[in-house]
């Protein structure tokens, strides 16, 4: 042994020699690779500088010279990344800073492109222009009140001209009576407005000569009404005299106690429905103008930004283009490898020269060790000498295993010789007492024989006929007592039989009397059970005789009921769920007669639970209950019906689908804005996408229609054919809810069947070929993730929006983020998260999201390794501009105590 671990042990110290000499051809050769990458690395940025678009360097010779010198050493930053990163995010952030100018002008814009919009559509639909809001007035407020301005409430005379129709309003304008509010009795609310009252009718020329009440459909104030406060006013022609406290003159001067003043107007726009269309169609081209300028403004805007885009995307070009030092880093890495290698190979070429020598040593000890002992022994001391001797002693040993099995079979063989002489002793002595046994018997044989003979020969035939006729004998008294013994056994069966039958017809007889005795309690149940009423309730056609049932006719009518009820599942399951539905519907009839001071009695009996209702004071059985509350039902409804259609006409068909306008233009005007948001966003490949919310297919019956009108115009302008479709599309969805839900509340239905979210759905559409179609067509996996992604995004905007504080969380959570998708394409999504102003935390396999258009980011990279159950958490910070790594903060060291 202790010669083969000296062999094993030169053998290891021969292959770390040679390990030891590849480790340095190894280091050779990784130098030299090293060398040619740092000269490739210079080489490449030469080629690369000159190509930059955006990015400028200062002396790109110098910076040359720099990286050629960093390439012998790596310490520090890389020369040329710092100084294109730094001209990077210098041009970035120049990028930024126009851009983010560019899209607040674009904002401004867009609000007050919103605005003219909105007005646009109020004035399209049949809003009136009224004059200019005036900080003393509460114009909001001005809806939930019963009173009216006054120039919705006057006309003009007729034969007044244009040009003193102009005076009269100026003049009404400028003193605030224009705007001044009048009610039906003439109160002054409590709120901020001012209240134009009837007053005094003054002397001589009033207001009334020249403005006559209007007719305004639904208002609240009575011509009467209104033509006693302009007789309160005078009125000066031309001449500006009059003896009112307050007046007012068609040349535009006015006086309202001590206040006096004059003001001027080229044409009349509020008193009339004249003026105010003409104001309107006048507003209108004015705003279609407007609204042409600012979409020629935000389309030179998107442009001037595309083009701010088109060098950011230049600047990624350049960073892209930069040249990469990753193959350097890895050569110069992997000769400290090698260096590394050798010195280890070297370390263990020591270790295992020094394991040799020891091992050496050993061997002589042992050799010293076994020669002792062959001495002492007397044994050979080399090895052909101790194989013989251990071959001799191993034929002794077989020797021996083969001796003892022999002496064994030897004495096993000894005493089988003397059992087997015993037994052959002990068989001759019985062979010869079996043969003289055998003389013995055929002496006797002979002897029978011939006494048989001589009895043959004497006796003759007489013998041979007794004997036959003794065997006839012998035979039927065998048949009689068979037969006797047959006649004996049936006289037993027969006698038996007679008593089990006298037995049996005493049992007979007294079961008839308990049959008797169940019969007529099952009679007296059934009738019992009849008393209860439960029957007449099951079988109402039934006939059910009176006073006491005898058997008969109880028993037909138990027939009758068997073959009507034949058909019902009297399982115990339907027992158990018929006992169930019983207990819920008496406890929600109980609640309901409850509420109205009535109540129930359930009493449980042995037919089951009969029940009682104390109903409009008195004590009634069901069936009476059923066919009251039946009618009264019938009385509610038609009493309900009439209030319902008085409730649509008064309140739901104004005031509800007015509001239900507001909300669904509400809804459509976020829906543009989160377009315009989308359509800034577009990918790198051009996909653009868009919101549709559209009315859904299986949506109610005529919600095209009454959609229709509910946007078309203001529902003050509505015709009469107007209100019925719009009053009958409404009841008809507030009777299917009722359907739906007949034990639900008023409010409930109302709140159900007037959702109008539930009557439309969101489409996400792509614009493809100059034509917008639904986004889940044919396109690459990129473009399904953003069409999936994008929109979602606008919708997270959209609903953390409605929180109302802008320091409200807007988390959004994104597992493995853009899968699929090109880098253009992910520096635009997260650049959108941040328009958003979207709080993300994602995961991803390689996505890092350090981009120029991602503000500021915290990373957190997962590193783990087969076989060690640990990860290793490496946290960095990117501010839009670099990525650094963020050190852990270490506990504070502390001494030993």
């Amino acid at each position: 042994a202790a010669a083969g671990a000296v062999e094993e042990a030169e053998r290891a110290h021969e292959e770390a020699a040679a390990e030891r000499d590849r480790a340095a051809d190894l280091l050779a050769e990784a130098g030299a690779e090293a060398t040619s990458a740092g000269a490739e690395l210079v080489a490449a940025a030469r080629r690369a500088i000159p190509g930059f678009g955006e990015v400028r360097l200062g002396d790109p010779e110098a910076t040359l010279d720099r990286l050629a010198l960093w390439t012998e050493t790596l310490d520090g930053d890389q020369p040329l990344a710092a100084e294109v990163g730094a001209a990077a995010r210098a041009a970035v952030e120049q990028v930024a800073r126009l851009d983010s100018a560019l899209a607040a002008q674009q904002e401004q814009l867009g609000e007050e492109r919103t605005r003219l919009e909105d007005e646009r559509l109020r004035l399209e639909a049949g809003q009136e222009v009224g004059p200019p809001p005036s900080a003393t007035r509460d114009h909001a407020g001005r809806a939930a009140r019963p009173g009216v301005p006054l120039w919705q409430l006057v006309d003009f005379a007729d034969g007044l001209s244009a040009a003193d129709q102009a005076g009269l309003e100026a003049a009404l304008e400028a003193s605030g009576l224009l705007d001044a509010c009048v009610t039906a009795d003439g109160a002054l609310l409590d709120a901020d407005d001012a209240l134009l009252s009837a007053g005094a009718a003054v002397a001589g020329s009033a207001l009334s000569d020249v403005l006559r009440p209007a007719i305004v459909p639904g208002a609240v104030v009575s011509p009467a009404a209104v033509a006693a406060v302009l007789s309160g006013i005078g009125i000066g022609l031309d001449t500006g005299e009059a003896t009112a406290e307050t007046w007012v003159d068609v040349s535009g001067r006015y006086r309202v106690g001590v206040l006096e003043g004059r003001w001027r107007k080229q044409i009349a726009q509020y008193v009339g429905a004249g003026a105010r269309a003409a104001a309107r169609r006048a507003r209108l081209a004015e705003i279609l103008a407007a609204l042409a300028a600012l979409d020629d403004r935000l389309d030179r805007l998107a442009q001037e930004r595309q083009a701010l885009d088109r060098r950011r995307q230049a600047v990624d070009a350049d960073l892209v283009a930069l040249p990469d030092d990753r193959p350097l880093r890895e050569a110069v890495a992997a000769e400290q490898g090698r260096v590394t290698a050798l010195v280890e190979r070297e370390e263990r070429w020591g270790l295992r020269g020094r394991a040799a020598r020891r091992a050496r040593g050993d061997l002589t000890a042992k050799e010293q060790e076994r020669d002792d002992d062959a001495e002492a022994t007397g044994l050979p001391a080399v090895t052909d000498g101790l194989r013989a001797v251990a071959d001799g002693l191993n034929a002794y040993r077989l020797a021996l295993a083969a001796l003892w099995p022999a002496l064994a079979r030897r004495e096993r063989a000894t005493a089988l010789e003397q059992r087997a002489s015993t037994e052959k002793k002990s068989a001759q002595q019985v062979l010869s007492r079996r043969g003289d046994e055998s003389v013995a018997a055929r002496v006797d044989e002979q002897g029978a024989r011939a006494a048989r003979d001589v009895l043959q020969a004497t006796v003759g035939a007489a013998v041979a006929e007794v004997e036959r006729r003794l065997r006839e004998t012998e035979a039927t008294g065998k048949r009689l007592d068979v037969e006797a013994k047959r006649l004996g056994n049936e006289r037993l069966e027969l006698a038996g039989a007679v008593g089990a039958a006298r037995g049996g017809a005493g049992e007979l007889q007294e079961r008839l009397a308990a049959d008797a005795v169940v019969r007529q309690k099952a009679v007296q149940g059934l009738q019992s059970f009849a008393a209860t009423g439960l029957l007449a309730v099951a079988l109402p056609e039934l006939e059910i005789p009176a006073g006491e049932w005898a058997p008969t006719p109880a028993v037909l009518l138990a027939r009758a009921v068997d073959s009507e009820l034949s058909g019902v599942d009297d399982s115990d399951s339907a027992r158990d769920r018929a006992t169930r539905q019983v207990q819920e519907q008496l406890t929600v009839l109980g609640e309901v007669l409850s509420r109205a001071g009535d109540a129930l009695t359930p009493l449980p009996t042995d037919h089951g639970i009969v029940v009682t209702a104390t109903w409009r004071g008195r004590e009634v059985p069901v069936s009476e209950l059923a066919s009251g509350l039946t009618a009264e039902l019938a009385d509610r409804e038609r009493l309900l019906s009439a209030k319902e259609r008085m409730l649509l006409e008064n309140h739901l068909v104004s005031d509800v689908a007015a509001r239900l306008q507001e909300l669904i233009r509400a809804a459509e005007a976020e829906v543009a804005a989160m377009n315009r948001e989308l359509a800034e966003r577009p990918t790198s490949t051009g996909m653009q996408l868009r919101f549709v919310w559209v009315p859904r297919d299986d949506g109610p019956v005529g919600l095209v229609e009454a959609r229709a009108r509910l946007l078309r115009q203001q529902s003050d302008a509505w015709s009469e054919d107007d209100r019925s479709a719009v009053g009958a599309f409404l009841q008809q969805q507030i009777s299917e809810v009722r359907l739906g839900d007949p034990a639900g509340t008023w409010s409930d239905h109302l709140r159900e069947a007037l959702d109008y979210r539930a009557w439309h759905g969101f489409r996400v559409e792509r614009r493809q070929e100059g034509r917008w179609r639904p986004a889940s067509g044919p396109a690459s996996g990129g473009e399904r993730v953003l069409a999936a992604t994008i929109p979602l995004f606008a919708a997270a905007s959209a609903h953390y929006a409605s929180a109302g504080s802008p320091h409200a969380p807007r988390l959004v959570l994104l597992d493995e983020a853009f899968a699929g998708v090109d880098d253009d394409s992910r520096a635009k999504c997260l650049g959108l998260l941040a328009t958003f102003d979207l709080d993300y935390v994602l995961t991803s396999e390689r996505e890092w999201g350090c981009y120029p258009t991602v503000p500021g980011l915290a990373i957190a990279q997962l590193s783990r390794r087969d076989g060690i159950d640990a990860v290793l958490v490496t946290r960095w910070e990117w501010d839009g501009r670099a990525r650094t790594v963020v050190e852990p903060e270490l506990p504070p060291m502390t001494a030993p105590a």
